[in-house]
């Protein structure tokens, strides 16, 4: 009786292997369209951040770069 469970056991693991065995295509379109949807709704946060994030970069690259003195 053990070994036949066991069987089972292991059957019920190959079974469950051979269905999932990573993602399909429809599941990666889907998740693809999620995104874009995304992006579309969150289009205005998302520039705004990236706008404010450049000109933070653009500020401080500038003062760096101002406050180097050449060397002759």
């Amino acid at each position: 009786m053990g070994r036949s469970k066991r069987m089972d056991q292991k059957r019920m693991k190959q079974k469950i292997i051979r269905n999932n065995q990573g993602f399909g295509v429809v599941e990666v379109i889907l998740i693809i369209v999620v995104v874009i949807a995304l992006i579309i709704i969150f289009q205005e946060q998302i520039t705004s951040i990236f706008n404010r994030a450049m000109g933070a970069l653009k500020n401080s690259t500038e003062s760096y770069f101002n406050n180097i003195t050449p060397t002759p």
